[in-house]
């Protein structure tokens, strides 16, 4: 019972939001007049007829006159400023930057949305008539349901963030050579799923610029598709929490496992910094149990290396604030080249450094930061290693100038604009509404 009451609770929510007070309560009054109707019919179908009880008079009789009384009352308009976004993406922070990031920014400038699995067809069904686009986040949809989105005349929007589109990107990308064989079989499949979808959209929503200029190129698959590029943003200004207090000397946040190369980079750093330890260090990795085996087969003479799972945003951001510096090595291939720059930003927010690898979209925060020791430049990890008391040393100088240039970029201000442009201007969701009420 209590789980029918929650259920039916939840469903007057989503129409009050979505079509207002009013004909949520004109749902329930149908809702409860039929399940009346169905109780009284039920009862006269068992056995012979009887004298109807003066209770079951009374009620059909209220409900009677409950439904004629919401039946007066005129249609709500139905109108299309809904964005629902379809995903079954388990990754915690593309759950963050790419789902629940993007409801909140919408919502401020007045424009609905809401999250929905695949395999919920009842609600997506109930939110569809009121939806203008449905963005279709980083999964494969099954043609059934394809074609019942299309039906309803939404539009139809595929976004992912990273290179992992179609078998061919998957191939020139380098990430094959850093995953073994099994898995890179199973990406590819799964890159071609999400080829055959996009197709089936209206257009396309990327991260990064790379991905935009990637598929966008002439005799790509998805060359004929409108492409709107949204970075991840910071929903607050990263100067507003005070910089951490260091508990770690490192921390190194991926949980990726395409990390072949990156551990080698990362090891090379260690070993070197290592050589010139006056004290004993610690490094923290985060959900990422094969960084922390191959790290731990190292012979550090001062070092130590922490492993812990991957927690719910917030307290994932606790963790990095507590690392004197997060590091970030990353080899220049196209499939680094697209990713967007979330570990750099994570940092800033922490209050936090970072050392990192000028790559892709990591390479404009490095420009913005002048010359200084935290982009590393050349792939020259070992060499970082080396100079890493320095860069400790000036930690808070270097916090203060990264988030200058993380705020710049990636600030709630660039991405107020940025979401208008693209949801606005670019999908055209009621525009004089959405700014009106921005």
């Amino acid at each position: 019972m209590m789980r029918k009451l929650q259920h039916y609770h939840r469903a007057f929510k989503e129409v009050a939001q979505l079509q207002g007070t009013g004909v949520a309560v004109r749902r329930t009054v149908h809702f409860l007049r039929s399940r009346i109707m169905a109780r009284l019919r039920m009862r006269t179908d068992k056995g012979p007829p009887r004298p109807a009880r003066l209770e079951d008079q009374f009620t059909s009789d209220i409900a009677a006159r409950i439904a004629g009384a919401v039946q007066s009352l005129p249609p709500a308009p139905v109108t299309r400023d809904f964005v629902l976004i379809l995903s079954d993406i388990q990754i915690r922070q593309c759950v963050h930057y790419r789902i629940l990031q993007k409801i909140r920014y919408l919502s401020k400038i007045g424009i609905r949305a809401q999250h929905a699995h695949p395999e919920e067809l009842g609600r997506i069904r109930s939110l569809l008539p009121f939806a203008h686009a449905v963005i279709v986040y980083r999964t494969a949809l099954a043609q059934p349901l394809l074609d019942e989105l299309r039906a309803t005349g939404a539009r139809l929007v595929f976004e992912f963030d990273d290179l992992i589109v179609g078998s061919d990107a998957v191939r020139q990308s380098g990430i094959l050579r850093e995953i073994p064989q099994r898995m890179g079989e199973n990406l590819m499949a799964l890159a071609d799923r999400l080829l055959q979808t996009a197709r089936l959209c209206d257009g396309l929503i990327v991260s990064t610029d790379y991905l935009g200029r990637i598929y966008g190129k002439p005799g790509s698959a998805l060359a004929d598709k409108p492409i709107h590029v949204l970075p991840n943003f910071l929903e607050e200004d990263c100067t507003a929490r005070p910089p951490g207090l260091a508990e770690y000397t490192f921390a190194y946040t991926t949980p990726s496992g395409s990390i072949t190369t990156e551990l080698q980079m990362l090891s090379a750093f260690l070993r070197a910094y290592d050589q010139i330890a006056e004290r004993p260090w610690s490094l923290v990795t985060m959900g990422n149990h094969l960084a922390a085996t191959e790290l731990g087969k190292i012979d550090f003479r001062q070092g130590n290396i922490v492993a812990i799972p991957f927690e719910e945003y917030d307290i994932y951001l606790g963790h990095i604030s507590r690392a004197q510096a997060v590091l970030i090595p990353l080899a220049r291939t196209g499939f680094n080249s697209a990713k967007t720059p979330i570990r750099v930003m994570d940092a800033a927010l922490a209050g936090t450094q970072a050392i990192f690898s000028p790559v892709g979209a990591y390479a404009p925060i490095g420009e913005g930061m002048g010359a200084n020791l935290l982009a590393v430049e050349d792939e020259d990890w070992a060499g970082a290693g080396r100079y890493g008391a320095t860069t400790l040393e000036m930690r808070s100088h270097n916090i203060a100038h990264l988030r200058a240039a993380v705020n710049a970029l990636y600030g709630p201000e660039s991405a107020a604009a940025t979401y208008r442009r693209v949801f606005v201007q670019g999908l055209g969701i009621l525009a004089t509404q959405a700014e009106a009420r921005a």
